[in-house]
């Protein structure tokens, strides 16, 4: 049911195949959001949310409950007392907090963001390749080219091949990206 005044919600979102669980606030004017007679399609908004969506899961795949319903302020006061994320759990949908906008990172923040990364990219599909600095030397335009296993900016002149003869077999374009499914087991929509 909805009654077009915007409410804010503190939800919980369980992805049924695997257990794992998100918290957040989301507003809606459907008061029966959180509930089986819900209109509202929201799962949650975090990355780990928005990765599962992408490769295929759909909300029939999520239970999502309401917590607690009131201000913007009053949810995130309820939120912040309440539940308490544990951050590093395999169950756990939510990503850290990062730094505040416009706030100067430190040199330990910087390192962890790198090390973070190294750590993110192993075992990556689509992260095939590395990228070299893009260098136009004969006045051509860059284009990205692939082989099988990496992907390449190259210059080109006619927009078809590469200036350099060493990459004359490769394709032009990037490599096409791989996207894992939802596990077939799970309950249809």
């Amino acid at each position: 049911m909805s009654f077009g005044i915007p409410m804010f919600f503190v939800y919980k979102s369980t992805f049924k195949p695997t257990g794992g669980v998100y918290f957040g606030i989301h507003q809606t004017s459907d008061m029966n959001f959180g509930t089986p007679e819900s209109h509202d399609p929201f799962v949650g908004s975090g990355p780990k949310i928005k990765d599962l969506v992408q490769r295929g899961a759909r909300r029939s795949h999520f239970n999502v409950e309401k917590l607690y319903i009131g201000t913007m302020e009053q949810c995130q006061d309820w939120l912040n007392r309440n539940i308490q994320v544990n951050y590093d759990h395999p169950q756990c949908l939510n990503s850290k907090p990062g730094a505040p906008a416009g706030v100067p990172k430190t040199e330990e923040h910087k390192a962890a963001i790198s090390e973070a990364l190294e750590t993110a990219m192993e075992g990556n599909t689509n992260a095939l390749g590395t990228i070299q600095p893009p260098r136009i030397q004969h006045g051509g335009k860059l284009k990205w080219f692939h082989s099988t296993d990496a992907q390449l900016m190259l210059e080109t002149v006619d927009g078809k091949t590469p200036v350099d003869s060493s990459y004359a077999s490769w394709s032009l374009g990037q490599l096409p990206k791989t996207t894992a499914k939802a596990p077939t087991n799970t309950l249809a929509r």
